[in-house]
This record gives C-alpha cells, structure tokens and sequence, in this order.
C-alpha cells in the first residue's frame, strides 16, 4: 500500500520552478530519501510540482479576502527504502522542503470509520470531511448542526429545493496532528487538499462539493474549488458565523460568483459569466431582468461608492462584483456571496433552486 508523503513548501520556490520550466512541459521536483548521515537511499521520485493558487479566505468582518497559501508537494511512495529517516525535495539546487520522515509520511488512506447520510434520497451530495475530530460523535453532531443550518436557509428552506440537498459526512479519527497536515496561518486554515481526496476516493464517496470541518478554534478556513476541498472551522467571531462561511462555499458548487470587489484576484473570467454577475449596467439586460424591482430604473441602479445604496431586496445591477470595482454588477446591494452576514439574495436563491430542479 505504501505511505503518503505531503511535504509543504514555500510558493515562492514553486513560482520559481514554473517560471523557468519550458512553455507546456510543467516542472518536476526531485524527492530523495535519506539516511540517518544525510545521504540519499533509494531511487528519487519526480512529483511534479504544484502551482501556487490564491485561495479565498474569511476575513472576520463578513468579507472575504485572498491568500497565497504554501503549496504541499503531495505523492504516494509504493515503497521506502528501510533506512530512509527523513525525506527532501528540491527543484534543482533549490532545496523545497525537508522534513523527518515521521512528519513527511503518513498511512495510506484507509476506509472511512464511520458515515452519516442526511436525506439519503437527495441528488445534489455536499461531503463533509473530518479533521482533528478524535469523537465521531462530536464531529456527527456538528455535520447534523449545518445540515440543519443549511436546511433553514432559503432556497434550502424550500420543500423543493431542500429535498434535493443530500449531505453525506465522513468520520476518521485524527491523530493530533491531524490526517491532512491541516496549519492554520491567520486566518488561512488549510492543509493537502490532494491528501483529501485520497481518503474521499477511499471512502467510495462522490460530491458536489466537499468541505473540510477542522475542529479548531481559530476561526479561518479555505475556499475551495473543482476538484479541490474548501476548509473551515467549526468556531465562529462577531458578525460571522462559521456556518454561513460553509454556505458560502457551496453557493460557487452552484456556478454563483462572488460578488465582492478584491484588486488582488485576477481570477479570468468565464463566457458567459456566472449568472449573478453581468457586464450591462442596464437591468433589463441582466441574466436576473425577470427579477428586478419596478421603479429603480437607474442605469446602474446603484453606481460603486454609493453608500448607503438603495433599500435591501432590491433586485437591479448594483456596481461592483466578481473581484472588480467597476464595469461589474451584482444583482442586489448585499448577498451571502458578497458578505457572509447577509443572506442568499432573491436571483442566487433562484440560480440555486433552478440548478436543483434541473438535477431533479
């Protein structure tokens, strides 16, 4: 079976080894194994190396920021050479990562410990994962909290829509330093998202959308992505709550953008947009014309710096969305996917019920 070797590294290093790596051809590390004196045993392996990513981040007031987190070198070694006591990689003279081998390894996934399944008949699965939980039944307790969070939630609060939602949560005791090689830095808590995956294949389960349940008390967490896990913890701060983060995260499972101004997030942009965001200041040309409000025919309907902006509910083009200031426009002046203080505006909440219905 072999163990799993998760090194992380500094990004700097990994910006470095794709910057000079040829156009089309990504680069590789070397890992060595080595002996109690330094030196290497065994054959090298050739990982390729991940490239550092921004990943979204709660920033404790509601909002959200950005984060360049240290990227883990993640691989499975079918066997380790016996004398092996630590492990190195490096991308040509550049040293990446060492680290004892009692730290670098770890076992290889084995099967899920324990399962729970809420609302097993749904067709649109979220995965909650543990980690740092050593009690099934604490870490079952908190899943069944936010699938009933969720639940209370609109459009989930809805017979239609909440029928859809099937949450799925996965128990492994962690060790106590975690399964995942989970660090909080600030606000920044994540771990080796490839790691996850393994123990998620392991355990036969499929998602939409998998989250991470750390059970810390630093409240932070990790945005996620296709195929990469979101991350948060289960401790909450003043004007947010670490569930409403959750739901956050699994509004974009639904294809909805974020709707905050961030200069630091040069995130491309897809054709067509997502369907809460639109280049047209006019309303009646937004994907959302069928839901704007009468009697806000402002073009925008609210320009950026207005403040405060028109009454909430609102449904126009208000300026500012997808990480931009200007020349994007979201549908209402607060939402759960601008702030995680607000709730689900009207066009989110319809984009989710429609996408559910469609699955159906």
């Amino acid at each position: 079976m072999g163990l799993h070797i998760s090194l992380p590294f500094a990004r700097r290093h990994a910006a470095a080894a794709h910057a000079a790596a040829a156009r089309g051809k990504p680069p590789r590390a070397t890992l060595e194994f080595l002996d109690a004196d330094g030196a290497p045993v065994g054959r090298p392996l050739r990982p390729l190396v991940p490239a550092p990513s921004p990943i979204e981040v709660p920033n404790g007031a509601g909002g959200m920021d950005w984060r360049r987190p240290d990227p883990h070198l993640s691989l499975t070694a079918s066997a380790v050479p016996a004398r092996a006591v630590s492990v190195r990689a490096r991308s040509g003279d550049t040293i990446l990562a060492e680290a004892p081998l009692t730290d670098a390894a770890t076992p290889a996934p084995a099967p899920h410990e324990d399962r729970r399944v809420f609302n097993g008949a749904g067709k649109w699965t979220l995965l909650l994962v543990s980690e740092l939980f050593g009690d099934a039944a604490r870490f079952f307790a908190f899943a069944a909290h936010l699938d009933s969070y969720i639940r209370g939630q609109a459009p989930f609060s809805r017979p239609g829509a909440g029928d859809m939602l099937r949450v799925e949560a996965l128990f492994w005791p962690s060790p106590a330093k975690g399964l995942f090689k989970t660090r909080p830095k600030g606000r920044l808590v994540t771990g080796d998202n490839k790691l996850v995956n393994r123990f998620v294949d392991k355990a036969g389960a499929t998602g939409r959308l998998t989250i991470v349940l750390v059970d810390m008390g630093v409240r932070g967490g990790a945005g996620g992505a296709p195929g990469r896990p979101a991350w948060v913890t289960i401790a909450s701060a003043p004007g947010e709550q670490w569930e409403a983060v959750a739901l956050h995260e699994l509004g974009h499972s639904f294809g909805l953008a974020d709707e905050y101004a961030n200069r630091d997030q040069p995130t491309p942009e897809p054709r067509p947009l997502e369907p809460n965001v639109s280049a047209s200041s006019d309303p009646a040309r937004a994907p959302w014309a069928a839901l704007v409000t009468p009697g806000h025919p402002g073009r925008p309907t609210c320009p950026a710096g207005v403040d405060p902006p028109v009454p909430l509910g609102v449904v126009g083009t208000f300026e500012g969305a997808r990480y931009k200031a200007r020349g994007r426009y979201r549908p209402t002046a607060e939402c759960l996917m601008q702030r995680t203080d607000r709730p689900f505006c009207a066009v989110c909440q319809q984009v989710i019920a429609d996408v559910l219905a469609a699955a159906a």
